[in-house]
């Protein structure tokens, strides 16, 4: 099962990263900043569904970074450090997509920072994964422990 953990959140990483070079590609060949800006969510938002399913956690179907943040934080202290960034990114989702709520233009600065902080998370998040088991945060349930099963059935304490 833990291969399974593994190869999904591959395809999530795999999927951010492709995300990150066409909102690159996209911004240095056309300078839309506002579309820059909401890939830059997407990229961070697929790294903390990647990690979530890299741990075994199944994300809920939500955009809100400051909230799969927090799941993911609670298996790796080190990723409070991208409270500020999910925050910030967080704020890209609707707003530069959607008229009545798109606020106005975007700036050349910051399109390029959100690029960074999303390159910045990725490495955050690869560099949490390093001490971190495939499925290691799943809640083990009694089908799954056999030798449980056996002492319960038996009264053992």
């Amino acid at each position: 099962m833990t291969e399974d953990y593994e190869k999904l959140a591959q395809r999530w990483f795999e999927r951010a990263d492709d995300t990150l070079l066409y909102a690159q590609a996209g911004f240095a060949e056309t300078g839309i900043a506002a579309d820059t800006c909401f890939f830059a969510q997407q990229v961070v938002e697929k790294y903390l569904k990647g990690f979530l399913t890299y741990c075994g956690i199944e994300s809920e179907r939500t955009h809100s970074l400051p909230k799969l943040l927090k799941k993911a934080a609670e298996v790796s202290a080190s990723l409070h450090q991208l409270q500020e960034v999910c925050s910030k990114l967080n704020d890209y989702y609707i707003e530069p997509r959607y008229p009545p709520d798109e606020p106005g233009v975007y700036s050349e600065k910051e399109a390029k920072q959100a690029l960074e902080d999303a390159k910045e998370t990725i490495h955050v998040i690869r560099k949490a994964l390093k001490s971190i088991k495939p499925g290691q945060a799943k809640k083990e349930t009694f089908e799954e422990e056999p030798e449980l099963l056996r002492l319960i059935a038996e009264g053992a304490d």
